[in-house]
């Protein structure tokens, strides 16, 4: 735990706030301008300082709209790295996604300390914990999504009830995408 935090108890979704983050996830059929606030609105429930809904540059995919949270100003100088899904990469090749990851699975501290993705992009952000849900992979008519969820060191680390709770947001989001990313052009 980083200097100051005080022991925080561990996150658990409010049915009631839940339902309405599932309201919010259909509602983007009709609204899809909506994705902005819907990722603000997931951060803001689990406890997010940052947030980024984005189409990882995988190989023969197209783009899907981004919506970000986030000042990428101090890692512009980096646009290889800033544009290579080290983390989107490293939960396929688990086998299971889609699906909820802590960053903390997929690269541990220990590797931190020598990847050039961590300390030339994570590190000049801020970011110290993190949440990665796969929503849809490149097989999923070629348009994959991921939801990227961030902490500063400033907060305690994500926990496994984080990833639960996006777990259970992750069929609905699943839906929903499906609809508004594979439904024929009218």
């Amino acid at each position: 735990m980083a200097e100051g935090n005080t022991p925080a108890r561990d996150f658990i979704a409010d049915p009631s706030s839940t339902n309405a983050i599932i309201d919010a996830i259909y509602a983007l059929i009709r609204a899809p301008e909506g994705l902005d606030d819907l990722v603000a609105r997931i951060a803001d429930w689990i406890g997010a300082e940052m947030a980024l809904a984005a189409s990882p540059a995988l190989p023969g995919c197209r783009a899907v709209p981004l919506a970000y949270k986030m000042d990428f100003t101090a890692v512009m100088n980096e646009p290889e790295l800033l544009m290579r899904p080290e983390f989107t990469l490293r939960a396929l090749a688990t086998g299971r996604a889609p699906g909820v990851f802590l960053f903390e699975d997929l690269m541990p501290a220990d590797e931190r300390t020598a990847s050039p993705y961590w300390q030339k992009i994570m590190a000049p952000l801020g970011i110290a914990s993190g949440i990665l849900t796969v929503i849809r992979t490149g097989e999923d008519n070629g348009q994959p999504l991921i939801v990227n969820f961030f902490r500063t060191a400033s907060r305690p680390p994500f926990s496994v009830a984080h990833v639960a709770a996006m777990e259970d947001l992750l069929p609905h989001l699943r839906r929903a995408f499906g609809i508004l990313l594979d439904a024929p052009s009218t």
